[in-house]
């Protein structure tokens, strides 16, 4: 493996010690076993050492600069991803997934996506899939709606932001956000 850096060959050694984990599991479907890759953006929050797949899944997001989890297993049901105290991208489309632990922010790209998040407070909940369901259990600093036919439940909301078309925001307590609508068709309501 000649030109192979030492961080090259540990970040190809980590997909087989995640799919080999994987496959000693037991499907328990009470206990569903958490399915993330993590991907690490260069540290100094740009350049890259040459690998054009290295730290942009997200598409320049303000996380890009650190750690995050990335869901991408499409059609999955009842997958559990942790945030593990950082920030989360599923890139799934028509997936079932509940996030749990700790998020600063959750990052929705997949399409036709339900996602479930248990975290407490969220910086940020970033939606640009289109048909994508959310709920939300605890306050949001900031909803930001790109894709098309989002719905989303949060327990509360300080800002919303949306370009998409037909999205509905509803939130369960607090102040009313405030209201940034670029897109046709949106509703903020208070459920």
């Amino acid at each position: 493996m000649e030109g192979m850096t030492p961080r090259r060959l540990a970040l190809l050694a980590v997909p087989a010690v995640l799919v080999l984990g994987l496959a000693a599991c037991g499907g328990d479907p009470e206990d569903p076993e958490t399915v993330t890759e993590t991907v690490t953006a260069p540290a100094d929050g740009g350049a890259d050492d040459g690998n054009a797949d290295d730290g942009d899944a997200g598409g320049g997001t303000a996380d890009d600069a650190t750690d995050r989890q990335v869901f991408a297993e499409h059609g999955a049901r009842d997958a559990r991803v942790d945030c593990a105290g950082g920030a989360v991208e599923i890139s799934a489309d028509g997936a079932e997934v509940d996030v749990v632990g700790g998020c600063s922010t959750v990052l929705l790209t997949g399409h036709g996506t339900e996602v479930d998040v248990e975290a407490s407070d969220l910086e940020s909940l970033e939606i640009s899939g289109n048909d994508a369901r959310v709920d939300v259990d605890g306050h949001v600093e900031a909803v930001v709606v790109s894709g098309h036919g989002a719905r989303v439940e949060v327990g509360s909301v300080a800002t919303v932001e949306v370009s998409g078309n037909g999205v509905r925001i509803s939130y369960e307590s607090g102040d009313a956000p405030t209201v940034d609508d670029g897109g046709e068709g949106t509703s903020v309501v208070r459920d």
